[in-house]
């Protein structure tokens, strides 16, 4: 069902959950999606090594794109500094094992608090 008779636009019912299941799990099929690893820094790590600490942990665990969850934002960032949001990085990897190994790399490691997988899948 259309919107209109001369409408382009996807019907409603690409809208279902079950729709989306599919998409997803065709996605993921063809290799659509990313192997991400999230990881946050300890509090003891000054502020303003926060980035360039971040990035030298990234990169020696393997990961590329290495960002901020939470982007940076000067009017909310002391609100995003006391809930320790400034903390949160994610970087991607090339496979799922070097996924699994840049977690266990930055998990040893004394400045980070925590690392896990965050897979996003992400449709072309």
């Amino acid at each position: 069902r259309r919107c209109s008779a001369r409408c382009a636009c996807v019907p409603r019912t690409a809208n279902t959950p079950s729709m989306r299941a599919l998409i997803l799990i065709l996605g993921a099929v063809l290799g659509m999606s990313e192997k991400r690893v999230q990881f946050k820094l300890a509090a003891t790590v000054a502020y303003e090594t926060v980035p360039s600490r971040a990035q030298t942990l990234g990169e020696a665990a393997g990961l590329r794109e290495v960002k901020r969850v939470f982007r940076h934002a000067p009017k909310h960032e002391a609100k995003h500094r006391a809930q320790g949001l400034h903390l949160w990085y994610t970087g991607a990897a090339a496979s799922a094992a070097d996924a699994d190994r840049a977690v266990a790399q930055l998990q040893a490691d004394p400045d980070v608090a925590s690392a896990e997988l965050d897979q996003e899948v992400q449709m072309l």
